[in-house]
């Protein structure tokens, strides 16, 4: 007989393995209620892949005030402080906030950078944070402004550089040393960020060709 393991010994063994969550059952009854993605039947040796969906989510996007950053700064991965400029968008699912996105305005050429984004962490890893970014990018490119991001979180490197929607401008990598006329001492970029800007469908209203994203 095997010898069983203990309720600590199998709790360390389900975090080891790469899903969200792992039930151990004797019941057949209850999978049409767990709707499970995969099913490891024990008796039979089979595997067996069920579902493995995402729920169809719907954002309403408003243009909000910016009390309503507080209840994002915490998550911000670089930024907590009280935000005192830009114009703030909120997106809702199900009338419940779920991301918010800050809008800067660069100059007066409607020229414009989303300047802090953030995805509450009960959300994260859907495409809420992505779609969010893109639908808002192109409420403003439709009004023939323009827009750009400067980033260094994984998360937005990788969606801007692989979305045909954005066009890769600059990166700026960790070491880089910036000169300032307005400051007497130099200072050294400490994370490699990339810039980029909203092109859209692929036909920029602001001419030149669409290039490839810089490496």
């Amino acid at each position: 007989m095997r010898k069983s393991q203990s309720a600590g010994d199998s709790a360390a063994d389900c975090r080891l393995l790469p899903a969200a969550f792992v039930a151990v059952t004797c019941h057949y009854d209850i999978l049409d209620w767990l709707e499970p993605d995969w099913v490891l039947d024990m008796v039979t040796g089979r595997v067996e892949r069920r579902l493995l969906w995402r729920p169809n989510i719907e954002l309403e996007i408003y243009k909000t005030s910016r009390d309503s950053w507080k209840l994002f700064a915490p998550h911000h991965y670089l930024n907590t402080s009280e935000m005192k400029n830009g114009a703030p968008y909120i997106a809702l699912w199900d009338g419940v906030p779920v991301a918010c996105c800050v809008v800067g305005t660069v100059n007066k050429f409607n020229f414009h950078r989303i300047s802090r984004i953030v995805t509450l962490p009960d959300y994260q890893g859907v495409g809420i944070g992505g779609r969010f970014l893109d639908t808002l990018c192109e409420l403003y490119r439709s009004q023939g402004k323009r827009i750009t991001i400067v980033g260094s979180h994984p998360s937005i490197l990788s969606h801007c550089k692989r979305s045909p929607l954005w066009m890769g401008r600059a990166i700026d990598h960790a070491g880089t040393v910036i000169r300032d006329k307005n400051k007497p001492a130099m200072t050294v970029r400490k994370r490699t960020t990339a810039s980029f800007e909203y092109v859209g469908d692929g036909n920029p209203k602001f001419g030149g060709k669409r290039g490839q994203h810089d490496k």
